[in-house]
């Protein structure tokens, strides 16, 4: 199973990287993106996620599967309790 970070985004390659410093700015197309100002700044609104209910559970694991976990949940950039929560909605998902 593989788990994407959102604040993991894609990164560039070298090559791609000079492509896009190759372009002048009077070359961007920015059709689809109206230019802001500050009026437009000015009635902007902070819009946070929304909280999902969680609740605090106390389990008793195996210390090896608790050690897989913790190296699993680091090479992934999570912390462990978020990939056991992902553990259990695939399983969830798969058994529906």
């Amino acid at each position: 199973m593989v788990i994407c970070k959102l604040s993991n985004p894609y990164q560039p390659s070298d090559e791609e990287l000079a492509q896009i410093r190759a372009i002048s700015d009077d070359e961007i197309d920015f059709y689809d993106a109206p230019e802001t100002d500050l009026e437009f700044l000015s009635k902007a609104t902070k819009v946070s996620p929304k909280k999902q209910d969680k609740t605090k559970v106390l389990v008793s694991l195996d210390q090896e599967l608790m050690n897989w976990l913790k190296s699993e949940s680091e090479s992934q950039g999570l912390d462990y309790s978020s990939l056991i929560t992902s553990i259990l909605f695939s399983y969830k998902e798969e058994n529906n």
